[in-house]
């Protein structure tokens, strides 16, 4: 229950996330600062980082989600291709015991 819980609260998510970017596209006033994010290797959970991205196009940003489970040497790549004004990062820890 809790996956399909967790699959229709991030198919939501999108559904907003579109719904805004196309807001932006419609209302835009000259280039929005950009924001790059993911959730790191090791990490499958990316439902809070696409709560970050929805605030963060909520106030004014472009961004560019990476997803999850995203190795750091990838994410270093996209911020040094990017130039972003801000980086956000998620990450899980779930100790074994």
């Amino acid at each position: 229950q809790e996956h399909i819980a967790s699959e229709c609260l991030r198919t939501a998510l999108h559904l907003l996330r579109a719904k805004i970017q196309q807001h932006q596209q419609v209302h835009r006033r000259g280039d929005l600062p950009l924001a790059i994010g993911c959730t790191l290797e090791g990490d499958l959970h990316d439902i809070p980082s696409l709560m970050v991205e929805l605030t963060l196009l909520m106030e004014g940003w472009r961004t560019l989600f990476l997803g999850a489970n995203v190795p750091v040497t990838s994410l270093v790549r996209a911020i040094a291709d990017r130039s972003p004004q801000l980086v956000w990062v998620s990450h899980t820890y779930i100790a074994q015991i």
